[in-house]
């Protein structure tokens, strides 16, 4: 018994050497392996990054992006692949004979979001929140250029959550709200904000009360954007954000906006409320470059109200990169059409 039980130890000490040189050998082969990988690693990224160029993409993008090509052909692909289908299956969101017809069939089936990002939602859960793209990119670009970035809300309503929102997550950036029907004193902006009793139009000093009736506040003044600009010294500046929310006077905004060729918005965050309209603006913006991010319905009423956001990229982008693309083959280019 007592040689058995001997026996039975000295067969387990040695397992035990056994196991451990095992481990010692397995550690060592792994820590030599993962030496190697990691040098091929940084290797590797260094030659990628020494012989990095992204040219293609800061063209397309209108130097939005700085982008590997093998990633921007991944999204330019998205966007191509998209195209056919954003006009619905059967053409009707781009084609006015069908369209009054369909009208309960446009959100649901028309104009999707086509362009991949980064994306998260500034301001609270339900109507007043928007969807912004890549919101680390700007605060980093702001942060580089030692330039402020910069936020036009266009409607508030009184209600400032969308710009409190915005100033939490980018403190970096100057937030300007417009809207010449909000009495300050009884709804009074935070004071982050430069709030202006001031509307968009087509002409300058258009008195308010002709578009807004008693609505319109003491003060209050009419501009084009391209002198509101001038007056607050953003002539030269890119506006990151265009925060529009009107209650259906978006469209007379764009079509001023299309009249003076005047588009210096990196981002559009914007409600549309009526579908009959909703297409042609579609392909004017388009035209433009801008390509959807995102897409949700206004719960309160989703066959009427839907909130969009999309991003500048190149004008370019669609007639020379996105072929066939039946938005703009099929539909007018006169964005008043109804």
């Amino acid at each position: 018994m007592s040689f058995r039980v001997g026996q039975a130890v000295t067969f387990c000490f040695i397992g035990l050497l056994l196991g451990a040189g095992a481990g010692l050998l397995r550690r060592g082969w792994w820590s030599r392996e993962s030496s190697i990988s990691q040098k091929a690693a940084i290797s590797a990224k260094s030659a990628n990054v020494s012989a990095f160029d992204c040219t293609k993409s800061l063209q397309e993008s209108d130097g939005f992006y700085c982008e590997h090509d093998s990633v921007w052909e991944a999204r330019i692909d998205v966007l191509r692949r998209r195209a056919p289908r954003q006009c619905g299956d059967e053409q009707f969101c781009c084609n006015p004979a069908l369209l009054n017809a369909r009208i309960r069939s446009w959100y649901p089936q028309c104009f999707e979001p086509e362009w991949p990002c980064l994306i998260e939602r500034l301001g609270r859960i339900g109507d007043g929140g928007k969807y912004v793209c890549n919101v680390e990119q700007m605060r980093q670009n702001a942060r580089d250029s030692n330039r402020p970035c910069l936020i036009y809300s266009l409607g508030s309503n009184g209600d400032y959550s969308f710009e409190q929102a915005v100033h939490a997550r980018m403190p970096e950036c100057e937030i300007f709200t417009f809207d010449p029907t909000v009495n300050q004193t009884r709804s009074p902006p935070p004071p982050y904000i430069k709030f202006l009793p001031w509307g968009i139009t087509g002409s300058d000093n258009i008195d308010p009360a002709l578009i807004f009736g008693a609505r319109a506040m003491e003060g209050a003044k009419m501009y084009k954007l391209r002198t509101i600009m001038r007056l607050l010294g953003h002539t030269d500046r890119e506006i990151d954000i265009f925060k529009i929310d009107i209650e259906g006077s978006e469209y007379k905004v764009f079509d001023d906006l299309y009249a003076d060729d005047l588009f210096p918005f990196r981002q559009i965050l914007i409600e549309l409320h009526v579908p009959a309209r909703s297409g042609p603006l579609h392909a004017f913006l388009r035209r433009h470059g801008y390509a959807i991010t995102h897409r949700e319905p206004n719960y309160a009423q989703h066959l009427q109200l839907h909130e969009y956001s999309f991003l500048r990229l190149s004008r370019a982008i669609f007639r020379d990169r996105v072929l066939e693309d039946p938005v703009t083959a099929l539909i007018t280019s006169n964005i008043t059409a109804s």
